[in-house]
């Protein structure tokens, strides 16, 4: 008996030892705990104050978030299915991505609540974008351009029939919604045209050979490009005696400066590439 009560004195000895051990080393792993954790809390508001960045910043600066209006406007680009860009656009967009390192995420919204959303800092990227557009929307943001990535002639296509139209002429005239006729205005105004609004180019030529509307107004490339596909050549024209304007196509940011200078390094330096594109997707590049 005597002998047991001998063993069972050591083996509680033995667990207190063992307890109290491991309180101490719990204590000395909670003060590890907290030296680790007290630099890592050091490297949120006081470090973004001095301006660096952290990792998980760099890696999200590396995605460029692009929004660009979801409608068939071939040859420029056709992001309606963002998984599955085409045109000139998200060419030239990608192979500047994939030199630099970037990846590019499309994203596809109505033309006037794409542009709403962007001017609000949604996105890092617009095309198209003209500083002569949209002001209501940025009047009070800056608001930074690349340089011209294409300029393209607005005008309209009418049918062979209407060739000597003059703008007295005119009652009625295509457009795409989120889009102006500019030239045209004056007489929208004072109520001698009515605009008719279409979802897309190809909707626009429809109403035009259906005779709804006299004129369809929008980037004559893009006018070629669908009246060719469709297998539609001859059955428009292009309306040289109606008013046209020329204008420019830009990328812009409210965000990233420095992405639109990165971007207009790569084009100067790429010209003969950003030539190429140009001829594969049938864009030209008119003079200034």
């Amino acid at each position: 008996m005597r002998l047991r009560a001998l063993w069972i004195g050591l083996l509680y000895l033995t667990v207190v030892v063992v307890s109290h051990d491991a309180a101490r080393a719990d204590g000395v792993f909670l003060r590890m705990k907290k030296l680790e954790v007290q630099p890592s809390a050091m490297r949120g508001p006081d470090k973004l104050r001095e301006g660096k960045v952290s990792p998980l910043k760099s890696e999200a600066q590396k995605n460029i978030r692009i929004v660009m209006q979801n409608l068939a406007y071939m040859p420029f680009f056709d992001v309606r299915n963002p998984a599955a860009p085409k045109g000139f656009i998200p060419a030239l967009l990608d192979a500047f991505a994939k030199e630099k390192g970037y990846a590019v995420t499309y994203v596809s919204l109505p033309v006037i609540r794409g542009a709403a959303n962007f001017y609000e800092g949604d996105y890092d990227l617009k095309f198209p974008d003209n500083s002569l557009w949209f002001r209501r929307y940025k009047k009070d943001k800056k608001v930074h351009y690349s340089g011209v990535i294409s300029r393209v002639l607005y005008g309209v296509f009418i049918l062979p029939e209407n060739r000597h139209y003059k703008v007295s002429d005119l009652s009625t005239i295509s457009t795409i919604l989120g889009f102006a006729p500019r030239p045209y205005q004056p007489l929208v105004r004072s109520g001698k045209v009515r605009v008719m609004k279409a979802s897309s180019v190809p909707v626009m030529i429809r109403q035009l050979l259906q005779k709804r509307s006299q004129a369809g107004y929008a980037n004559i490339d893009a006018l070629a490009y669908y009246t060719e596909t469709q297998a539609l050549k001859g059955q428009l024209i292009f309306g040289d005696r109606l008013p046209q304007q020329y204008q420019n196509y830009h990328f812009s940011t409210t965000q990233n400066p420095a992405l639109i200078a990165e971007i207009d390094a790569w084009c100067q330096k790429n010209k003969a590439l950003v030539a190429q594109l140009m001829k594969r997707y049938g864009i030209k590049n008119l003079p200034e």
